[in-house]
């Protein structure tokens, strides 16, 4: 029988089934397209190859899931994997483009999208590396995704002279604009894919210091997200790839809110988060298939998975956040940090001993996955750090209290544990690993943080313990200083440890030892009363917003972090200014007279800075080139100087700001 007039001869299986017309396209129909159905005809495959897909799992290596839960989570896979049943995912190749011009050299957007997801470390969060690929190669990834992937890249990208070349000649920015633009064009479809090119606008203007910017689309992330959902789309398999991908964006979108200790409930109306399944393992997302029984926040289990791990540990640091800006009575918010460093150390102890480094086993990890398994450590230490340093004055800069004074010795000697821990594994990372634009910005952060703890340690009675200062300050300053290349909230934050420096430079309190050795007051009768220092030190980007005035302009942030001109609190003179019959410098004297003459910023060499001038005013970095501070490589970095602090270029800068 021939068909009706007007309908085609063959429907796909789609359109027949529902018994409505089919325009007949091949290889998905204008309807499937439009409704962003996986189309296909009687007698042949989808159009996504499947066996590009997933597969198989063949890495018997890895460790088997016991029980007969076991034993029913492989059969499932892999009878799906023989079927080829598994839904295909959002972003295939089911989505042909209209040529169009990006402005990116053809040949470069695969170099461009392979050090993107070679330096990102939650681009599997948006995008299955291979599967993108594929699409890039069969032209058919949505413009703006492409866009946004190749402007991230291009943040990375170096090329054989070493040099920026997109990001200097303004390719970077004028990609990332156009990314912009194309996906507000098309906010009104609501397409999922939206949510991968908002996420990555939102990371990539943070990294350009465009704070507002990135608010925008990070909040227009979420919006896209909380519209659409994960509910009735998500097929009733969540072992599906599809399912696991759409998790994904939602986890990407959640740990964003994390980094910026927004309310979680948020997401409430989209998911049940304790609930909903964390991100499989990198091996069975790659594979396309989860060969273990789902994990969630609250079952208290794990798959051995990274992301996972991450997803617990930023929960975790959040609540953290939270309990710090509590304005709670002290009794209270002593027993919120116990209980919450007792959930921490319990989620902690039951990480996969594989996913904990110390300075031993760091050169051993694959280079892939060191950025991730280095976030969730410093994560794990830098909770617990903040935590404890938050009711220590001479840690986080708050009002001098000598109210309960053992408990806060307690937290300090914790504090300052957890602050060495970091600048170990920061060192470990520096002496072994090359590729150091993979750090994410929370790792330049934990530095800042255990500088401002150690730099009260520089002028310690005990050499072993100065020197380690001195020393793990090194390293954090250099991680810290590396990453100012790649992202502008750490270059911000060269600026902000200068200036602890020189406070505590002016006015040192002289300790004995560490924390649990020392007079409570040395810790807790700190003399100044800086509020953004505190907020710097404690809440990540909380610098970046003030409440009232929302986001921070670029070129407002703060330069004075709270000591403003005219204070009531007076900046003591330097130390080498003080009185002689002060007995600690003494004793300092008189215990190491062959290290003060290496001590340089202990003597009344070179001008002293003013911490009241404009030092901060981020201006400064343009008086660099490229907005960029010198290399510290040819500076002497003696482990009891400070020389490589005293960087070529910072006086003078202070002298073009001032004139």
């Amino acid at each position: 029988m021939r068909a009706s007039s007007g309908r085609p001869r063959k429907a796909c299986s789609i359109c027949k089934a529902q018994k409505i017309r089919c325009s007949g396209e091949r290889p998905s129909c204008k309807r499937c397209i439009r409704l962003r159905r996986t189309c296909s005809y009687e007698g042949t495959l989808s159009t996504i190859p499947r066996g590009s897909l997933q597969r198989k799992p063949a890495n018997s290596s890895l460790t088997p899931v016991t029980g007969p839960e076991r034993g029913h989570a492989v059969s499932n896979a892999t009878l799906q994997a023989e079927r080829h049943i598994v839904p295909a995912p959002s972003i295939l190749l089911d989505y042909p483009q209209e040529d169009l011009d990006l402005g990116i050299p053809k040949h470069l957007v695969s170099t461009l999208a392979e050090a993107y997801f070679d330096n990102m470390y939650n681009a599997g969060f948006f995008l299955p590396r291979r599967i993108f690929l594929q699409s890039l190669a069969a032209g058919t990834a949505r413009h703006h995704v492409v866009l946004s992937v190749c402007a991230w890249g291009a943040n990375f990208y170096r090329d054989i002279n070493g040099q920026a070349t997109f990001k200097e000649n303004g390719s970077m920015i004028k990609w990332a604009k156009n990314a912009g633009r194309l996906v507000f064009q098309e906010a009104e479809d609501l397409h999922e894919e939206n949510i991968v090119t908002f996420s990555n606008l939102a990371l990539f203007w943070h990294s350009q210091g465009s704070w507002r910017i990135s608010q925008l689309h990070k909040g227009n992330a979420y919006q896209l997200l909380n519209i659409i959902g994960l509910g009735s789309r998500v097929p009733s398999n969540e072992s599906s790839l599809e399912s696991e991908i759409r998790r994904r964006r939602f986890w990407a979108c959640y740990l964003m809110h994390c980094y910026s200790s927004e309310r979680l409930t948020l997401f409430e109306p989209i998911a049940n988060m304790e609930n909903l399944p964390l991100p499989w393992t990198e091996e069975d997302f790659e594979a396309g298939i989860s060969r273990y029984p789902s994990v969630s926040l609250n079952s208290g289990q794990s798959n051995g998975g990274i992301f996972g791990e991450l997803i617990k540990g930023l929960t975790f640091w959040s609540s953290v956040v939270s309990s710090i800006k509590s304005d709670s009575i002290f009794n209270a918010k002593l027993t919120d940090i116990h209980i919450l460093d007792e959930k921490i150390s319990d989620w902690w102890r039951k990480v996969q001993p594989a996913l904990k480094l110390n300075s031993s086993n760091i050169a051993a990890v694959p280079h892939d996955a060191l950025p991730r398994i280095l976030l969730a450590n410093l994560v794990y230490h830098q909770s617990l750090c903040a935590l404890h340093a938050s009711i220590v004055p001479l840690f986080c800069w708050s009002p001098g209290d000598d109210s309960w004074s053992t408990a806060r010795q307690l937290s300090a000697q914790l504090a300052f544990d957890h602050a060495c821990r970091v600048s170990e594994l920061i060192d470990g990372v520096l002496s072994t690993y090359s590729r150091l634009s993979a750090m994410p910005s929370f790792v330049a952060y934990a530095a800042y943080c255990g500088c401002a703890i150690q730099i009260p340690f520089m002028w310690c009675l005990n050499l072993k313990i100065r020197e380690r200062a001195h020393a793990n300050i090194k390293a954090n300053v250099r991680m810290i200083h590396t990453m100012a290349h790649y992202w502008k909230f750490a270059a911000l934050l060269q600026v902000h440890v200068r200036c602890l420096y020189n406070i505590h430079h002016r006015g040192p309190t002289i300790l004995e030892g560490e924390p649990k050795h020392l007079d409570p007051s040395k810790l807790t009768n700190f003399r100044f009363n800086a509020a953004y220092a505190r907020t710097s030190i404690l809440e990540f980007t909380g610098i970046l917003r003030s409440k009232g005035d929302g986001y921070v302009i670029p070129g407002e942030e703060t330069n004075d972090l709270g000591l403003e001109e005219g204070s009531d609190i007076p900046l003591p003179p330097p130390l080498e200014q003080r009185e002689p019959q002060q007995t600690s410098q003494e004793q300092l004297q008189q215990e190491t007279p062959s290290i003060l003459p290496q001590l340089k910023f202990l003597t009344g060499e070179g001008p002293t800075l003013d911490v009241f001038n404009s030092f901060l005013d981020p201006e400064m970095l343009n008086l660099f080139p490229n907005g960029e501070i010198p290399d510290l490589a040819g500076f002497d970095t003696n482990l009891l100087s400070l020389d490589y602090l005293e960087m070529e270029g910072w006086d003078d800068a202070l002298e073009a700001i001032q004139s």
